[in-house]
């Protein structure tokens, strides 16, 4: 999966690659941030940003803003699942983690 960064992606495109995205097995009940870190919601273990296992990524567009969706498997119990980052959380605070998250992404 690769980084969408400069396309404009529209609804029902994004529909579908999350849909791919949970057919190449990101099926889990996902992740969350919690205090600057990336929690897995299948055995809540927690892992800094910046030591992820992040497989690709995808941006899309809103009314509301420029959000994310992250393909991550955790570390601890090896689930695959997605995390969704939207322009709300961006404003609230996790600009920082999509950062070092789109890094991990792109292989940096």
């Amino acid at each position: 999966m690769g980084d969408t960064a400069g396309d404009t992606m529209g609804m029902t495109a994004f529909t579908e690659a999350v849909s791919q995205l949970e057919a190449a097995g990101y099926d889990s009940m996902g992740f969350a941030v919690e205090d600057a870190r990336i929690v897995c919601v299948e055995c809540d273990a927690s892992v800094d940003p910046s030591a992820s296992q992040v497989a690709g990524m995808l941006r899309y567009q809103t009314d509301a803003g420029e959000g994310h969706v992250f393909a991550i498997g955790c570390t601890s119990c090896n689930a695959r699942g997605l995390l969704f980052i939207g322009a709300e959380a961006l404003a609230g605070g996790v600009g920082d983690i999509v950062g070092v998250l789109e890094n991990r992404a792109r292989g940096s």
